[in-house]
């Protein structure tokens, strides 16, 4: 889990790693979106990545 807040829009959303690469954003209780990683996720970081401003970093792990 990992905050991601959005200045601009003012709010901040919740991203939330599920198992087998799904990464949904809550607000709230509400699902507002959900990407997926070819692998499930273990680590997950928002912020600030060089010269973006709102970068999304997940890191996956393989299975041997």
């Amino acid at each position: 889990m990992a905050p991601v807040p959005l200045h601009h829009l003012g709010l901040t959303l919740v991203a939330v790693a599920l198992t087998g690469g799904s990464v949904s954003f809550y607000s709230g209780c509400q699902v507002i979106d959900t990407v997926t990683a070819p692998d499930t996720v273990s680590a997950l970081l928002f912020g600030r990545f060089g010269q973006e401003d709102h970068s999304l970093v997940l890191v996956t792990i393989s299975k041997i």
